[in-house]
């Protein structure tokens, strides 16, 4: 049963899904409504949220964190590595290495969005496959002498194949439906890329517009096989206009925004979360 006033939100991954649930400040604008406004007024100050924001990544990186694999002890130890300077650095950035709260019993919604699975590049340690992220802007922050150094020990992966990253996330929602009694929400991501007016695929390569559809395409099915709920962001961006919200790829306006906090509300009313009866559950299909 559920219709308990206080409601805890798991967040995993990049800020996309943050930027749509708090009130968020983009050019010197602020989203009008954040998801405890719009509860606040359909419900009349009677539910509170909490929302915990964990970093992800990737769902190979989640993967690795939910094995509890640790950070290479010949990497701890190494003296090759002691006056590496990003070394100080990269012991922040493990996600192997942090406690999640994704296996937590007293997370009610976990959310997360394919976004990282469409941008992110991680690197692999040589010798043990050890995967970590590092920051987007690394070849700027970093000297030549670190990024020559760091390269040594570690090599960038591929980008994730829809298969694999379908795959990846089935598993990983078959681990938390064993072990939470959470909910679970996944963003998919709008295609539209103003800088794109490709016509002809012919030799041209996965593209990022195409990337995404490959991505969207996999929730699908993901959502079909799990019983995961979806968060359309394709649809409703399509709804209200790409051209005029999506200022650059992956990058929307404050009324998107606002319009997917609308429609995550939505699904939660649905579900029955403000309501004293039982939680539709997320069974997806039966497997052969």
């Amino acid at each position: 049963m559920d219709g308990k006033p206080n409601i805890r939100i798991l967040v995993k991954g990049d800020r996309d899904v943050m930027d749509s649930l708090l009130p968020t400040t983009k050019g010197g604008r602020k989203l009008e409504k954040g998801l405890q406004d719009l509860i606040n007024e359909k419900y009349n100050c009677a539910f509170q949220i909490e929302i915990i924001y964990e970093s992800g990544g990737r769902s190979d990186l989640w993967l690795q964190q939910l094995g509890e694999i640790p950070f290479p002890n010949e990497l701890h130890t190494s003296e090759q590595l002691d006056s590496f300077p990003p070394k100080k650095q990269l012991e922040t950035l493990l996600t192997g290495q942090s406690p999640s709260f994704l296996l937590a019993a007293d997370i009610d919604i976990i959310v997360f969005s394919t976004q990282a699975e469409i941008t992110k590049n991680l690197w692999k340690h040589h010798e043990t496959g050890y995967l970590i992220d590092i920051p987007e802007d690394w070849e700027q922050r970093w000297s030549e002498t670190e990024k020559l150094e760091f390269q040594q020990y570690f090599s960038p992966t591929a980008f994730l194949s829809a298969e694999q990253s379908q795959a990846n996330f089935s598993q990983i929602v078959q681990l938390l439906k064993e072990t939470t009694g959470a909910y679970i929400i996944c963003y998919n991501c709008c295609d539209f890329d103003p800088s794109d007016r490709t016509t002809n695929y012919h030799k041209i390569g996965e593209t990022l517009r195409l990337r995404i559809q490959k991505l969207n395409l996999a929730l699908l099915k993901l959502s079909m096989q799990e019983g995961i709920s979806i968060i359309d962001v394709e649809l409703l961006l399509a709804e209200l206009g790409a051209a005029q919200h999506v200022t650059k790829a992956l990058d929307y306006s404050l009324e998107a925004y606002q319009v997917i906090c609308q429609e995550f509300l939505r699904v939660i009313t649905d579900v029955g979360f403000f309501e004293n009866r039982p939680l539709l559950k997320q069974i997806g299909r039966r497997r052969d």
